[in-house]
């Protein structure tokens, strides 16, 4: 039985990975004349939020640093190792970390589950805002 669960957990990664990078893909297809001046939609942290609901906050960051490794090659936009880590791989790996709140979430009470659910976003948010503001202010651009 744990074998055929970790076949499950390693199958459910690399769909919810490929899954996050055909929507980034999309999206920067659909957005990219909406910001001329930069900026962006990221609905590839969709998959990594319901891989890290779905098995917590080890399929969570497995997803989340594998979509940030990925797009870290595909990317030409590099400066240095700083901004990597930054951008890429923890922006999007602690997205995965934020399925902490699982157990929070997974209440009876309906207002304690609204509550733990906004909650989990701010958190999601914040995080990924922190990544890219001290990179913005550590590199200077």
């Amino acid at each position: 039985m744990k074998g055929r669960k970790s076949f499950i957990f390693i199958a459910e990664a690399a769909i919810f990975t490929a899954l996050a990078l055909v929507l980034d893909w999309v999206c920067n297809l659909l957005f990219t004349y909406l910001w001329p001046n930069g900026g962006s939609i990221s609905i590839a942290m969709v998959p990594i939020f319901i891989m890290g609901y779905k098995w917590g906050p080890k399929g969570g960051f497995l997803v989340g640093f594998l979509v940030g490794t990925i797009q870290l090659l595909w990317s030409s936009y590099l400066l240095n190792p700083l901004q990597v880590c930054l951008d890429y791989v923890f922006a999007y790996g602690v997205c995965g970390v934020a399925s902490l709140f699982y157990p929070l979430i997974n209440t009876t009470n309906k207002l304690l589950k609204h509550i733990y659910m906004c909650w989990y976003f701010y958190w999601w948010d914040f995080k990924t805002t922190l990544c890219c503001f001290s990179r913005g202010v550590l590199l200077g651009n």
